[in-house]
């Protein structure tokens, strides 16, 4: 046989085993109901800090590669530079923090009782013993990646990124489209990719990295951009079903992130709105 020959011959031979190895994961392929939905979790979208546990060197969740302004997921720990998201769920959620960029006090989800009775006009209120309440404006969506892969997460904006959500949610409302009979209709919120990346931000109290936020190609125009439509649309389902849910410890870690560009004396930082 010539060498020709032998590498064709080769290659037939790879390709066999390579479909075969997809029978065999295919015949094999998980069923979804194979975990419950309480049993998953749904990252959240970071930026890398200076003062992120991803860059300190003592800290578990140390990243060699990590530079300030990368942007990271909570599951994955996957490092990038830029990302694309295709929200589809809106919804505010309120923390309470000891004042002061203090501790923790309690995460009320969705709950705005404890917001609403907390005194201030808008943006970060204070509580009769005297902790902040801040409000999140909060994105289920979808994360994807160059390999077409796309994960379910959370991205999250409060305090100095606040503007951003605004903006964010005015694309999102904005966006029209025209049917066969010349009529104009809104598509679903999951109908675009919206682009993420990072870029220098500062006030009074220090400098941080923060969100940009671009509106990118509609999902169903990009490559394999129908199949991540109905994912989309599936998670959707099931966040307002109350079947995928915000991981509270993740939110905790992704609202103290943020909170590095907030004023430090309790006053109203800027970029606070009214939601």
């Amino acid at each position: 046989m010539s060498e020709e020959n032998r590498e064709v011959a080769t290659a037939q031979t790879t390709a066999v085993a390579l479909d075969s190895d997809m029978l065999a994961l295919m015949a094999g392929a998980r069923k979804t109901e194979d975990f419950k939905q309480d049993d998953l979790l749904v990252p959240y979208i970071q930026i890398v800090q200076s003062g992120s546990p991803y860059v300190k060197r003592n800290d578990p969740l140390y990243k060699p590669n990590a530079r300030e302004g990368d942007i990271i997921d909570t599951l994955t720990l996957k490092l990038r530079e830029k990302a694309a998201f295709v929200p589809v769920k809106y919804e505010v959620r309120y923390t309470e923090w000891k004042p002061n960029r203090g501790d923790l006090v309690k995460q009320w989800g969705t709950d705005s009782s404890g917001y609403d009775a907390a005194e201030g006009d808008f943006g970060t209120r204070v509580t009769a013993d005297g902790n902040e309440i801040s409000p999140a404006a909060t994105y289920y969506g979808l994360l994807l990646d160059e390999d077409g892969t796309s994960l379910p997460a959370i991205l999250s904006l409060s305090g100095t990124q606040a503007k951003k959500a605004r903006r964010l949610a005015t694309l999102i409302s904005a966006l029209e489209l025209t049917d066969a009979n010349g009529e104009a209709f809104s598509p679903p919120m999951y109908s675009r990719v919206y682009g993420l990346d990072t870029v220098p931000e500062q006030n009074d109290q220090g400098s941080w990295m923060g969100w940009r936020i671009e509106p990118g190609a509609m999902l169903l125009t990009v490559r394999g951009g129908k199949s991540v439509f109905l994912k989309a649309q599936k998670l959707r389902e099931q966040v307002d079903a109350g079947l995928v849910k915000a991981n509270e410890t993740a939110a905790a870690a992704t609202e103290s992130s943020q909170r590095e560009g907030a004023n430090s004396d309790g006053t109203k930082e800027a970029d606070d709105i009214p939601f």
